[in-house]
């Protein structure tokens, strides 16, 4: 027989982001901490649906917050950076639809994105030194069918967690 460890959750602090506004562009975040640097970030789209920027993917990096205080409010003056992502060619913005979670990794910030129904799957890699893209895959172009709801590291892998799915490893170079 297969043994199973038992485990529980508690919530220890509850972290609430500024309130999206045209200028921090925080619309629909998504928050990962970088665990070997302490900083902390969100990948999001634009706020404002009448702007055509509306879909560009725009990381934000954040003061890290005192991790003993059970509530935490950042606010826009918490800012550090915050930048909007280009296709590796630099000619076009990277979209922020349908994003899942991310995780981050050697100044690496890896972000699923997408399902089938909606016609892309991507994992997609910032290089958040450089600021900048550094690779796209097209998962669902590589036949990959299933939606991935994020990336975690274990060691020396990169693992992707799926809807109702094994687990699948990446390797990167």
């Amino acid at each position: 027989g297969t043994e199973y460890t038992s485990l529980t959750t508690e919530l220890v602090q509850t972290i609430h982001l500024p309130a999206m506004s045209f200028s921090n562009a925080l619309g629909n975040a998504n928050f990962t901490i970088d665990a070997q640097t302490g900083k902390w970030y969100s990948y999001s789209r634009n706020n404002n649906s009448s702007q055509s920027n509306y879909y560009n993917c725009r990381i934000t990096q954040f003061t890290p917050v005192d991790l003993t205080n059970s509530v935490v409010y950042l606010n826009d003056a918490d800012i550090l950076d915050s930048y909007e992502i280009f296709t590796l060619d630099g000619n076009t913005h990277i979209s922020a639809l349908n994003m899942q979670g991310g995780f981050i990794w050697n100044y690496k910030l890896y972000i699923s994105q997408g399902y089938p129904s909606c016609n892309f799957i991507y994992l997609r890699v910032v290089d958040l030194k450089e600021r900048k893209l550094v690779n796209d895959i097209d998962l669902l172009g590589d036949g990959f069918p299933i939606e991935p709801e994020g990336f975690f590291r274990y060691g020396k892998h990169i693992l992707m967690s799926c809807n109702g799915s094994p687990i699948y490893e990446f390797h990167f170079e």
